[in-house]
């Protein structure tokens, strides 16, 4: 009923001349007075943009949550009403976050303030320059370097292969067979526990290609350090060097210097193969080289943050190239598990046992439908223990509703099998998984038959 000119209606919602609004609502705004408004603006600038409801800073907040997240007692929502902004405004994340568990929320919500620690893939750091500029003598103090930070290092040279680099690259086969060795040595070793310094000439723009993508297939870290020195001086520390039979000091002769140095290919930190960049320049002194050093051991060793900061920091370090991201594989660099030789054949009698069971329960059924048919499970029970619980590779009973003929199953089969051996990137790896994966196969197929 109209109480003072306005509209009363149930639920505490009044009609005026300019709309609907809730008393609630404007209660709760009269009751905050000036004072907690100066008070919550100071909250929200000393919690880095965040407002804190309860007296816990965010630290706080976020440990207690992460705490129950690892106890499966996490909210749905962990910021929820607790904090003033989504969670898409304190850490840049511009999209939603619908599907996401309740510790990778928190993840997430911590990504602005609170830094990770875990340790980042090792990467493969490339080193480049012109044949004498002092690279080995950079590899060593990178090297040195990384295992101050606790990091295992592997150094690939022509020297830990036993080569002799002026034979290495007399003419053109030698070369060629000298660049492929060094390269499976490093995708030999390249993995997400150790750090490879690959210490060579690396001079073709496309062999570091070749590398890059060999880091990428492994997912790891990758950077490259140019050691810019003048061919003049090489030159002259390359007549320095007294022969051949002394391993990693062995001297280049003329011709094949001359040859190296002129078809050096200078890094560009514009190609993602060159990136990140760091130039190390020995002759412009040893406070250089140690700060370039220290730039990429802690590009190699530390946190995605502190490599980022670390080479932007570095004088050498290219501007705007990518620093201390991992690289990620797809499916041009990923690498297909080898596969036993007569897997195709395990995979057809994994089948055909499939067939031979139904072919049986049908028989026994006489004319009518042979109703649920069951597989035998104990060997793959065996295969993962056997302790009788129900795992991925265990098949459910298939029901078999009618008398399904011969020449029906069998085409059931060659299609499976064309669905799931053509193409190498689908192809099954496991027969126990192929059966499984048959059998409801034949399952959605009898039921889209009806």
């Amino acid at each position: 009923m109209p109480v003072g000119g306005k509209l009363v209606l149930k639920g505490g919602l009044k009609v005026t001349s300019t709309g609907v609004t809730k008393k609630k609502k404007k209660r709760k705004e009269e009751e905050l007075t000036e004072e907690k408004k100066k008070q919550r603006e100071e909250e929200r600038k000393t919690q880095g943009g965040i407002s804190v409801m309860s007296n816990k800073s965010y630290e706080e907040e976020f440990s207690l949550e992460m705490s129950k997240a690892k106890e499966g007692k996490a909210k749905a929502a962990p910021w929820s009403s607790g904090y003033k902004k989504a969670p898409e405004i304190l850490h840049g994340y511009d999209k939603k976050v619908k599907g996401k568990t309740a510790e990778e929320r928190l993840d997430m919500r911590s990504g602005s303030l609170i830094v990770w620690t875990s340790k980042a893939a090792m990467p493969l750091i490339v080193i480049c320059g012109h044949p004498c500029s002092g690279k080995t003598t950079v590899a060593k103090r990178i090297a040195e370097a990384c295992l101050l930070k606790g990091s295992e290092v592997i150094h690939v040279d022509e020297e830990s292969l036993h080569l002799l680099r002026d034979a290495s690259y007399k003419d053109v086969p030698s070369e060629k067979n000298t660049r492929g060795l060094l390269r499976s040595v490093v995708d030999r070793n390249l993995n997400k526990s150790r750090v490879v310094i690959f210490d060579s000439l690396n001079n073709i723009k496309g062999y570091r290609y070749e590398l890059y993508c060999i880091a990428k297939a492994a997912a790891t870290r990758y950077c490259m350090v140019h050691v810019d020195t003048p061919a003049e001086t090489c030159e002259e520390w390359n007549e320095t060097r007294v022969g051949s039979d002394v391993g990693v000091h062995d001297k280049y002769s003329v011709e094949i210097f001359d040859d190296l140095a002129g078809r050096f290919e200078r890094p560009d930190a514009r190609n993602r193969w060159d990136a990140p960049l760091f130039t190390v320049s020995p002759t412009r002194g040893e406070d250089h080289v140690e700060e370039q050093v220290a730039a990429v051991a802690a590009t190699a060793t530390e946190t995605s943050s502190a490599a980022a900061l670390a080479a932007a920091v570095a004088a050498g370090a290219s501007a705007g190239a990518p620093t201390g991201k991992d690289l990620k594989s797809n499916l041009a660099t990923a690498t297909n598990n080898l596969s036993a030789t007569n897997l195709l054949h395990e995979i057809d009698k994994a089948t055909q046992s499939v067939l031979d069971k139904i072919t049986e329960a049908q028989a026994a059924a006489g004319s009518g439908p042979p109703g649920y048919i069951h597989f035998n499970n104990d060997k793959i029970k065996n295969d993962l223990g056997g302790d009788g619980s129900r795992s991925e590779f265990e098949i459910r009973p298939l029901h078999v509703p009618r008398q399904i003929p011969l020449p029906e199953l069998r085409r059931h089969k060659r299609m499976f099998l064309k669905l799931t051996t053509n193409n190498i990137f689908n192809r099954v790896k496991d027969v126990h998984i192929a059966k499984k994966m048959f059998v409801d196969y034949l399952r959605d197929q009898i039921e889209a038959s009806g």
